[in-house]
């Protein structure tokens, strides 16, 4: 799994093991999970869910989604943020989903992000 972003202590992680299997959850250390309630879980695959503050969402989407675009591309994995005004309840992150085939690709995703939000 991917260390936290340096200098951000506000993002947080939660990966997902496949669903189906009996599903259990295991957090990046250093992070706190993110509520569960009410947000959509994906049938298949492996998936991570955290927040990002909202200042920070451009810098992950990148102009046109072109950053999104490369990040879901390297990766290989399919990446969607919640909508504007979309927040994990109780704060200003928005809802970042990572779907991929492997843990590994989900890995590999989050590792980017956080790249990309250190360099903000």
């Amino acid at each position: 799994p991917p260390a936290p972003c340096s200098g951000n202590s506000n993002i947080f992680y939660t990966s997902v093991s496949p669903i189906s299997q009996a599903s259990h959850n295991t957090s990046v250390p250093m992070a706190m999970p993110v509520p569960q309630d009410g947000l959509p879980h994906n049938a298949s695959g492996n998936t991570a869910r955290f927040g990002v503050p909202e200042h920070l969402v451009g810098s992950i989407l990148g102009r046109k989604g072109k950053t999104l675009t490369e990040i879901q591309a390297m990766s290989n994995t399919r990446i969607r943020i919640s909508q504007r005004g979309e927040y994990i309840p109780g704060t200003n992150q928005r809802i970042v989903n990572i779907t991929g085939v492997t843990s590994e690709n989900v890995a590999a995703a989050q590792t980017l992000i956080s790249q990309r939000l250190s360099q903000s």
